[in-house]
């Protein structure tokens, strides 16, 4: 029976995705399926992919007209996929020897869940007080008692459901809240199923540095809708995301002279204090505002 479909989003890393593909080609097993995305790579991704689909029929490529970030890529596989549960990989990691056995054994040993956390390599020491699965739910996600990247296995029909914001080249958090929200409570077993490279120039987190005027405008964005989609939970859960976070927010939206829909944001603050210190914040200048954080970027 088909179980899982592999989604691995991959732009100009052909060296990375030809170890990942060959982590997991070796562990195949009947139904499983790989798609890869390819987001308008200009090295030697599309020959490489092109090669390796002529060797492995399980192996389906699709290539994006334009560069176009990661979530669009995920979207346009989730897309494509027919199996029951979805393994989200980037090129840079790697399935263990064993790996996709674990994830399988756990699926069919739990079919009433649909969202798996497994554990990446770097991540072990975290959790190496135990190797017990545990339930965590929505609340654990929304107040960041647990927090981190993992390798996530989902139910298919959720995530075709809940796709990721395709204005955004990254932030994948603002829709993995949805899904763990619907999804709750989700299974994670502590058990190293991949690996991946670290400390890389073009990762997300190096890309998503205040370095720039357009990554504050992005940043801004994305915290905006996080407010927005969550902001009754937060209220509910975790006020104090309602506090000092929500102004480190407002302090972006001034430096993109976005004060109108920084107002809009002060007014959801639970506490009268922080509304005062949002409102003042918002008579800053605009340009001095964003030259401190470029700064700030910069010296960081």
């Amino acid at each position: 029976m088909d179980m899982i479909t592999i989604v691995i989003p991959t732009y100009n890393r052909a060296l990375e995705l030809k170890r990942c593909l060959e982590s997991i080609l070796p562990q195949s097993y009947a139904g499983l399926k790989v798609i890869v995305v390819d987001d308008a790579s200009t090295d030697a991704t599309p020959q490489l992919l092109a090669t390796m689909q002529r060797d492995h029929a399980i192996l389906q490529v699709i290539r994006n007209e334009k560069n176009a970030g990661v979530n669009y890529s995920r979207n346009r596989g989730i897309e494509q996929a027919s199996t029951p549960y979805i393994l989200f990989l980037d090129s840079d990691e790697q399935l263990l020897p064993g790996g996709l056995l674990e994830i399988m054994v756990t699926l069919q040993a739990n079919p009433h869940c649909r969202f798996f956390l497994f554990l990446q390599a770097d991540r072990w020491k975290a959790f190496s007080n135990s190797n017990a699965m545990r339930s965590v739910s929505y609340q654990d996600w929304i107040c960041e008692t647990i927090s981190g990247d993992f390798i996530h296995v989902v139910d298919t029909a959720v995530m075709k459901k809940y796709r990721f914001f395709e204005q955004f080249r990254m932030f994948e958090y603002l829709n993995w809240l949805r899904i763990k929200k619907e999804t709750a409570p989700q299974l994670l077993k502590p058990v190293v199923v991949a690996e991946r490279e670290t400390a890389r120039p073009d990762s997300l987190t190096v890309s998503a540095r205040l370095n720039n005027p357009r990554a504050i405008q992005a940043q801004f964005e994305s915290r905006q809708l996080y407010y927005t989609l969550y902001h009754d939970d937060l209220q509910r859960y975790y006020q104090r995301s309602l506090r000092y976070p929500l102004l480190k927010t407002v302090l972006l939206g001034v430096a993109c002279n976005r004060k109108a829909e920084c107002r809009r944001l002060i007014s959801n603050a639970g506490k009268l204090p922080v509304r005062l210190a949002g409102r003042l914040l918002t008579l800053l200048p605009a340009t001095w505002v964003r030259k401190s954080i470029l700064r700030y970027a910069a010296f960081k």
